[in-house]
């Protein structure tokens, strides 16, 4: 099966533990990643239509200079101490590139004429979307599967944004958890491939369930690929009415679902 990976940021540790591990699978052929070019101003326009100027510094600061997301606790696995236990080499993602023999590109935008064309040529059955901004139709209709992406919540009924903070307000316990879908036309509403649940973790705060998020989707990504290699998952269309779109927590909101949150984890 040939893939491409479609990556936010080059020090993203999410991506570049996808692309190495996808890269060296048997049956995987991933021949082309391309990164959408950091700091741009349509880019961050894009992320101040989504979210708080607060909220764009400190994913900024995590993501881009850092390469994940907060510091993990002691005793916690992080995505960190996957990449450094499977032997993840050099410190960008050109460098996972370089290793696995996969073309890489940097574009300004995922959706523009260089990218769709580097795509077209590469022609994949599989796009992996490992983050950089909306798909528009022209590149959704490439691959001969469909792009594949992991949300931060459990689909169909979380869909859309703060999904790991919505379900600390609905009563009883809060349903957290990661899904991988198709992506289509709609909000987080394409077939769906896997959902994992998890529970909350005694001294868990929002940034311990983020990172706990990566981790899961890591793994949850993986197996998607392999089961659409292996012939053994099939996507399973979303019923429109088993969920609602969910929008950006006001920080008021945000502050009183984190403040629950440290309530139920103790």
């Amino acid at each position: 099966m040939r893939i491409s990976l479609l990556a936010p940021v080059h020090t993203s540790l999410y991506a570049r533990m996808l692309a190495w591990r996808l890269g060296r699978a048997d049956g995987i052929e991933l021949t082309d990643v391309l990164l959408r070019a950091p700091f741009q101003l349509d880019r961050l326009r894009d992320e101040l239509r989504l979210t708080t100027p607060g909220r764009v510094l400190a994913k900024v600061t995590g993501k881009v200079l850092v390469g994940s997301l907060s510091s993990p606790r002691a005793g916690e696995r992080s995505v960190r101490d996957i990449a450094a236990a499977e032997g993840l080499p050099g410190s960008s993602l050109k460098d996972v590139c370089a290793a696995i023999g996969a073309r890489f590109h940097v574009v300004q935008n995922h959706n523009d004429d260089r990218s769709l064309a580097a795509l077209r040529a590469a022609a994949p059955d599989l796009i992996v979307f490992a983050g950089g901004g909306l798909l528009r139709a022209p590149l959704l209709a490439i691959p001969r599967i469909g792009v594949l992406n992991t949300h931060n919540g459990v689909l169909p009924r979380y869909r859309g944004m703060d999904v790991a903070l919505w379900p600390l307000l609905d009563g009883g316990a809060p349903e957290l958890g990661v899904s991988v879908h198709l992506i289509d036309a709609g909000v987080d509403t394409g077939p769906l491939l896997l959902v994992e649940r998890f529970s909350l973790e005694p001294g868990d705060d929002h940034p311990a369930v983020m990172r706990r998020i990566e981790r899961v989707g890591l793994d949850l990504m993986c197996r998607a690929v392999l089961g659409l290699r292996d012939g053994t998952l099939t996507p399973a269309p979303q019923a429109a009415e088993a969920g609602r779109q969910h929008f950006v927590m006001h920080p008021a909101i945000a502050a009183i679902a984190a403040r629950r949150l440290r309530s139920l984890a103790g």
